[in-house]
């Protein structure tokens, strides 16, 4: 949860207390116009706070931060700092994988993941295969699921492989009924 932040605009304080702003004195929540201002700017002092952190269990609650808040551009600039402060960090990869196809950008979160691909971690694998399914890479998506399961995803599993099934045709011969 993030914690209240103070931004002055030019038409006063203003207050975010998590969930949303309101003026210091009036208690009034401010126009849309002023919310978009102070989202830009929290946003950006956001940024700014990401960057100086170099504790990697810190930056990946921020990364999940960035996704309940709806910033993936953000989450995915904090799994490019872990992956900078970490090289190899399975997490830092699944988390950049999962943002860049949130931005609807799967052919990038592939190739970000690529010296990854043969990681034993179910929850990179997931995302791969995801991504796949999201370029229609059916045959791919179905060989990257499997091997997801074969290192244990369970029930991660599931939704990809029912993409895949509804996707490529025919049924993925999976393990996952």
């Amino acid at each position: 949860m993030q914690a209240t932040r103070q931004i002055n605009l030019d038409r006063g304080t203003y207050i975010w207390d998590g969930s949303r702003w309101y003026h210091t004195k009036t208690f009034l929540t401010p126009p849309t116009v002023d919310v978009l201002k102070l989202n830009m700017l929290l946003l950006k002092a956001l940024e700014e706070e990401d960057l100086a952190i170099v504790d990697v269990e810190s930056l990946v609650a921020r990364a999940q931060e960035a996704r309940d808040a709806l910033q993936y551009r953000r989450m995915g600039l904090i799994a490019e700092r872990i992956l900078d402060l970490e090289p190899g960090y399975d997490l830092a990869a699944e988390i950049l994988c999962s943002a860049l196809r949130l931005q609807n950008r799967p052919a990038q979160a592939l190739k970000a993941t690529q010296r990854m691909k043969d990681t034993p971690n179910a929850p990179l694998l997931v995302a791969r295969a995801a991504a796949l399914c999201d370029l229609e890479k059916w045959q791919e998506a179905l060989e990257e699921i499997k091997r997801a399961q074969a290192v244990g995803a369970g029930k991660l599993a599931t939704p990809v492989v029912k993409r895949i099934r509804s996707g490529s045709g025919k049924p993925a011969k999976s393990g996952t009924k």
